[in-house]
């Protein structure tokens, strides 16, 4: 999928395995505040590049508990704000 792609503040350790190491050996993690606007689900297994209709801001795997989230290329200088790195 398009898109920049987050987990939940109380699982980071998928964003730690998902991120690839750099010829050091080291990953790094953005800690960042993410505007969801309104979630759409999104399945894992789909190519969806862009939301399915203009009313969907982000994709999430679930509605009631959501562990992974998507902000579509359209809204990540607007709806993504970085913190920190963690290395």
């Amino acid at each position: 999928r398009n898109g920049i792609h987050f987990s939940h503040i109380g699982k980071p350790l998928y964003s730690f395995l998902s991120a690839s190491p750099d010829q050091n050996g080291l990953r790094c993690m953005l800690l960042c505040r993410v505007i969801l606007g309104r979630s759409e689900v999104v399945r894992s297994d789909c190519s969806q590049v862009i939301p399915t209709s203009p009313e969907f801001d982000s994709g999430v795997d679930s509605l009631s508990s959501p562990r992974k989230y998507t902000i579509w290329n359209p809204h990540m200088n607007t709806r993504i704000l970085p913190y920190f790195m963690i290395t």
